[in-house]
């Protein structure tokens, strides 16, 4: 059983066709060590975000936690996420990475970060 990660806007997305699907599951070169094989939404996993724009550090929160992340690209890559360093949870990561970025998680079992 693996997260799902659902995070909208307050102009939430109105269909899976009109998202941007990112495939970060096995993406190599990631400086952070590997996640556990399935996390759970309380594992501690270790992030190396720097703060940037959020559709960016999206991907790098979904590469680093090991999720297939599913993105509306219009809404994140308006907004500036925070940056994430250290060991942290997915729920507790994702909501520090988001706060004050006007975008919402919440973390959902299944194999996919929904964005």
């Amino acid at each position: 059983m693996g997260v799902k990660v659902s995070v909208r806007s307050s102009a939430h997305w109105l269909s899976l066709a009109a998202c941007c699907i990112v495939s970060v599951q096995g993406v190599a070169q990631s400086s952070a060590p590997p996640p556990p094989a399935i996390a759970t939404p309380r594992d501690l996993i270790q992030f190396d975000i720097p703060a940037q724009r959020a559709d960016r550090a999206l991907t790098a929160f979904a590469r680093q936690a090991g999720v297939t992340l599913v993105v509306r690209y219009e809404d994140a890559s308006r907004r500036r996420a925070n940056a994430l360093v250290g060991r942290h949870s997915l729920i507790d990561g994702l909501d520090i990475l988001l706060r004050d970025t006007g975008l919402q998680g919440a973390v959902e079992t299944s194999p996919h970060l929904v964005i």
